[in-house]
């Protein structure tokens, strides 16, 4: 009887491991059944590896979902984690992605080259804010495996005084900047060069009357530069 145990055994062992053989053969690894892993842009590879932190409410498997849809000259709306649609909005190159999160926040992803061009740092500008409520952005750096930069060694935020024209004495600006106390930017990064551009977004939130009395002293727009290792802010013409 032991014997028969014993050969039943090594039957069942010979079986397993003809079955497992099979299954390597037939069912293939993630990293072999998942190609595209290997042919992603930077910005692309920078979206599936977007911390969940940050962009907790787009499953991975919803964003790579996108990616094919865009490969097949598809966009196409995907299930996020709020039971809400995300999709990525064009143009859509190697070095910029975009992304709708939801009707009222973006997220925009921008490869910057290094100066000697071996490595680059991923920018993240993430938006909320719509045609009713005032856009305001967060800016965040990573390095190219997705390590967290600190903001303020890459780029000086623009201020409320960087969107006031020159030429002011020092009691009129004084008296405009107190009209907004908190000031809201929207940030978007260019989808073919590096340049970043701040936008004035209070006009939402103020009075008309207050408002009136601002807008005619305020510059439209402040451009950033990418310089290889950091933006900085365009100066004023």
């Amino acid at each position: 009887m032991q014997g028969f145990l014993n050969r039943f055994a090594v039957r069942c062992r010979v079986t397993v491991a003809i079955l497992l053989a099979l299954a390597s053969v037939w069912c293939p690894s993630r990293a072999d059944a998942v190609p595209r892993d290997t042919l992603m842009t930077p910005a692309e590879r920078a979206l599936v590896d977007m911390p969940s932190d940050v962009l907790d409410i787009v499953p991975v498997s919803a964003r790579l979902d996108m990616i094919d849809y865009l490969r097949a000259d598809t966009i196409r709306y995907v299930p996020n984690a709020m039971n809400g649609l995300s999709r990525l909005r064009p143009p859509v190159t190697d070095s910029f992605v975009e992304m709708e999160i939801t009707p009222v926040s973006t997220l925009q992803i921008k490869i910057l080259q290094e100066r000697g061009g071996e490595n680059h740092t991923v920018g993240v500008s993430y938006t909320v804010g719509d045609t009713i409520q005032s856009k305001d952005s967060e800016l965040l750096f990573f390095t190219s495996d997705m390590k967290p930069l600190k903001r303020n060694r890459l780029i000086r935020m623009a201020r409320m005084e960087d969107f006031l024209v020159p030429g002011m004495t020092g009691k009129e600006r004084e008296e405009l900047l107190s009209l907004v106390p908190f000031p809201t930017v929207e940030y978007r990064f260019s989808p073919e060069g590096t340049d970043l551009r701040a936008r004035l977004t209070v006009d939402r939130f103020m009075s008309r009357e207050d408002y009136a009395r601002l807008k005619p002293h305020l510059v439209a727009e402040r451009v950033f530069r990418w310089n290889g290792k950091k933006y900085v802010m365009e100066k004023e013409k």
